[in-house]
């Protein structure tokens, strides 16, 4: 096909006042200059902006309203009687087309090309081509969905895919559709040929199948004759029984290249078109997911259309490999493009990638009027539903379809929808919507015809459940028993955890400077400044790493948790790399660029994301020295094949890395597309005399698969004796004074103290922005060589052994502190304040020492094993030479500080708790 590139520059007009159809701008020169493809904010156009917005990325320059874009095009005299379209591959969102003074039509599509017929206006000679672009709303659908909203795509003005003018004859092959037949080796196809002679055509179609690297080619060819317009002509192409499937392991793609004969009387007419297809089946099989003849696991991740540089998505299939080849560098094979649908290099480079894709319709239902009640909009998101069939039907990627995300209304019209696509394209699978928890009268459960059920809410018992571990991490002693599949009883439609994480990291305010395009960081900018005013700029790389290995901890039980699950269809993570909108949602171990953020390398962190993954069940992290040790091993296999007779070894070792106890579980077998418990690990802990954090790993012999897990063991004791010479309280009152005016020693427990607050064990939920009413800590940072850490094993940041330490735990703002108060253990606060927050911080006060714990050591000791052995290691640092604080702290101002509001206190001196 020849087509003629108008990809350069454009004239240009803003028209704010929308007045150019009225004033026929088409025929005019327009004043300015911009190029295509591309943005009026990359032009420089727009309102130039300087506030500073916390809840997302800036944009540099804004505009929404019409814009005019025009240029001259020459078209040749041998184009003559041949048929013309401009091809404008993506939009913002509504466009208009004018050839010189003639209008054309309008296109409104958000989610696949706007192709305008020009034939009858485009004759041999030089013609002005008018573009009349308007990015303003055309249809409800709110302030979230991510095909039209400022969180992550910007909503731009332009085109920003191809812009040409394509070439076909008057008769032409439109479009082949493929509909592969895994069973029978075939394809079936559907050729729509367009006659625009107005006379009868006869001819052939002649299909050719070949992989790119193969000689062998299978050819079909079909007669057909027609005096309409458009006429569908249908036949199958045998590929053998040799044919190569198309998997996420091998995604084996044909090239499929359509040669067509076409006479009408003394003209004749031969073209080809070439299109590409893989031989897959993608279908449900009860509760899990079929892929040819295996099942698969759903290991995905939200893609939401963030590309900071140029805030609109990229339309260059190189981009969108980078993008894929990380995510499956850490284990993943599906996205989930939540309310938008990628453009065609998408597609593209998930077909040769072998990723999952689900796509879905423009829809996200905050702020918008319900389904069912805009009869536009939702004519609207219909017409959206078949044009992204058409258009990417034939990609093997593209599996999975919904109708949107978190919609309320009449479910009814989405339940159509469904039935629509079933019955225009039986090539991948469709569900109503993701999350119908929003819509709670829906009842919680997946709607009938749906295929696939995508949800993290789930009702048992009339009780409120999750499929993802927000209500769990705080609430429920770390162990790793648990799964899902009590949430999955009367559901029989693979089921997939919707918006799984959500575990927010610190800023890394080094990404500061890759901001070069048209977003401006200005709220990273901002939360760098408050860091500065705190004093803690030089902490700000501890804070990543701290917070990150924090989060990364959560994800992992998250997606093991999962991966316990039998019969289960996945996952959607949200995020592995970071949301920069609705409120700073900074959820990624990579940064919004893709980028590492060097908190784990894609090999380690698929030691337990992967196609195989060896998981251990144990009832809790933390032992005590007279407890036994049982774990049960298993083994999450959605690779192609069953594992026969597997050899897990596992290995424990101590904190200086010397094996201590080892075994091995022969003879396991472990059928495809199972989880499937292989054995059971026991050993006892009599032979630690001290706190230890160890290191239980699995191996399958003669492979590369291995998994392991932290383990921390503390003696038994029946309490922590206090020494004679400190004071424990956690009641600030005369008794305190009086101790530290005569030199005392006094531990003070600050969990009532008057400038203390809410802290929690996991880092916060989305952002502190969104979800203000949680506590804002984002875990801890410490310095594991400071004495009174000495015998508690930990590393600079939280860990799972840290759960009991934070129950009832408080931080305290020393924000108006002396300077040099560094606290022993700090939490970190958000970055919308960045306050000094300690957990474990000391000072001396006239001739007295201080040591101030916002943790909790007065409650529940007996079942706090951990915080035991912190209060051990923090009483043998007091009462020893190395407690001699060189911070001084006014007396008037402590008791500012630490006075305690609440009854019911205790103190504690020579005694045990």
């Amino acid at each position: 096909m020849d087509t003629i590139n108008l990809a350069g520059t454009w004239g240009f007009a803003l028209d704010p006042q929308n007045i150019g159809v009225e004033q026929q701008w088409c025929t005019r020169v327009l004043p300015d200059s911009i190029g295509l493809p591309g943005s009026t904010d990359e032009g420089g156009y727009g309102e130039p902006t300087v506030e500073i917005d916390l809840l997302r990325l800036n944009r540099k320059r804004r505009y929404q309203g019409v814009a005019w874009y025009r240029k001259l095009v020459t078209i040749p005299s041998c184009w003559a009687g041949k048929r013309l379209c401009l091809f404008l591959e993506r939009c913002l969102w509504e466009t208009q087309v004018w050839v010189d003074e003639h209008p054309v039509g309008s296109e409104n599509s958000l989610s696949t090309s706007h192709v305008f017929d020009l034939t009858h206006w485009l004759t041999p000679g030089t013609h002005a081509i008018s573009i009349r672009v308007d990015n303003t709303a055309q249809v409800d659908l709110g302030a979230w969905s991510h095909a039209w909203s400022e969180e992550v795509q910007t909503i731009w003005n332009g085109i920003i895919g191809k812009v040409e003018i394509r070439v076909a004859d008057a008769v032409y092959v439109h479009c082949v559709q493929i509909y592969p037949d895994v069973v029978n080796r075939k394809v079936v196809l559907a050729a729509r040929i367009d006659n625009h002679t107005g006379e009868r055509a006869t001819g052939t179609l002649k299909f050719e199948a070949a992989l790119p690297e193969c000689d062998a080619i299978q050819t079909v060819s079909l007669v057909w004759e027609s005096d309409q317009p458009s006429q569908m002509v249908r036949g199958e192409l045998e590929l053998g029984d040799s044919a190569k499937l198309w998997d996420e392991f091998d995604p084996n793609l044909y090239q499929l290249t359509t040669h067509l004969s076409a006479n009408t009387g003394s003209l004749a007419f031969r073209s080809q078109r070439h299109d590409r297809f893989g031989l897959r089946e993608f279908r449900a099989d009860g509760t899990r997911f079929r892929l040819n003849d295996y099942y698969i696991f759903l290991r995905g991740t939200h893609d939401a259309g963030n590309f900071p540089l140029t805030g609109y998505p990229a339309m260059d299939k190189a981009h969108w490999l980078h993008i894929y080849s990380t995510a499956k560098s850490y284990g993943l094979n599906h996205f989930r493009f939540h309310s938008w649908c990628p453009p065609e290099a998408a597609f593209e480079a998930a077909d040769e990638a072998g990723v999952i894709l689900q796509a879905e319709l423009p829809f996200f239902g905050i702020g918008a009027t319900p389904i069912g009640q805009d009869v536009a909009r939702d004519s609207f998101l219909g017409k959206e539903l078949q044009r992204i069939l058409d258009a990417y039907g034939n990609h093997p990627s593209f599996c999975m379809m919904g109708m949107g995300n978190e919609l309320k209304g009449d479910y009814e019209v989405l339940d159509a929808l469904v039935r629509e696509g079933q019955q225009r394209d039986g090539r991948r699978l469709f569900t109503t919507v993701a999350n119908n928890a929003a819509e709670p009268q829906v009842g919680i459960r997946p709607r009938a015809g749906e295929d696939f059920y995508v949800a993290h809410e789930a009702r048992v018992d009339g009780i409120r459940h999750l499929r993802r571990c927000e209500l769990i991490f705080n609430h429920q002693v770390p162990e790793t028993m648990s799964d899902y599949g009590y949430t999955l009883d009367a559901i029989d439609i693979p089921t997939v955890s919707h918006e799984v994480g959500q575990w927010e990291v610190y800023p890394n305010y080094r990404e500061i400077p890759k901001y070069m395009g048209v977003l401006a960081p200005r709220n990273l900018e901002w939360f760098r400044k408050s860091l500065e005013d705190s004093g803690m700029i030089q902490q700000a790389d501890d804070f990543v790493r701290a917070s990150g290995a924090l989060a990364l901890a959560l994800y992992r039980e998250e997606i093991e948790r999962s991966l316990r699950t039998p019969n289960y269809g996945g996952f959607q993570l949200l995020d592995i790399h970071d949301y920069p909108g609705q409120g700073t949602s900074l959820v990624g171990w990579l940064d919004a660029f893709w980028d590492s953020k060097g908190l784990i390398a894609p090999d380690q962190f698929r030691r337990f994301c992967d196609s195989i993954v060896l998981l251990l069940r144990m009832p809790k992290r933390v032992y005590e020295t007279q407890d036994g040790f049982t774990g049960i091993v298993a083994v999450s296999n959605y690779s192609r094949s069953r594992l026969e007779n597997l050899t897990v070894v596992w290995t424990l070792k101590d904190s200086a890395g010397r094996t201590r106890i080892r075994g091995h579980i022969e003879g396991s077998t472990v059928e495809q597309g199972t989880v499937t418990n292989v054995g059971t690990i026991e050993f006892p802990f009599h032979d630690f005399e001290s706190a230890e954090r160890l290191k239980l790993e699995l191996s399958i012999g003669r492979t590369a698969i291995s998994n392991a897990w932290d383990i921390w063991v503390f003696p038994q004791t029946m309490g922590t004796v206090i020494p004679t010479d400190i004071w424990m309280t956690e009641v600030w009152d005369e008794e305190v004074e009086q101790r530290l005016r005569n030199g005392g020693k006094v531990l003070f427990i600050a969990t009532h103290a008057r400038r203390s607050e809410a802290t929690m064990f996991t880092t916060p939920f989305w952002n502190t922005q969104l979800f203000p009413n949680q506590p804002k800590t984002m875990g801890l940072w410490c310095d594991p060589r400071h004495p009174a850490l000495t015998k508690f094993p930990t590393d600079s940041h939280s860990d799972w052994q840290w759960w009991d330490v934070f129950l009832g735990a408080k931080v305290v703002d020393i924000s108006t502190s002396p300077s040099r108060l560094a606290p022993i253990i700090q939490a970190i606060d958000h970055p919308l304040r960045n306050h000094p927050l300690g957990l474990l911080f000391e000072c001396s006060v006239g001739k007295g020492r201080l040591l101030v714990s916002g943790l909790d050591f007065m409650s529940n000791m007996d079942r706090r094993p951990a915080a035991r052995q912190l209060l051990a290691s923090i009483l043998a640092y007091m009462h020893g030479n190395d407690f001699n604080p060189v911070t001084e702290w006014p007396l008037d101002a402590v008791r500012e500080h630490l006075k305690t509001e609440g009854t019911d206190l205790r103190s504690l001196g020579a005694n045990s708790i």
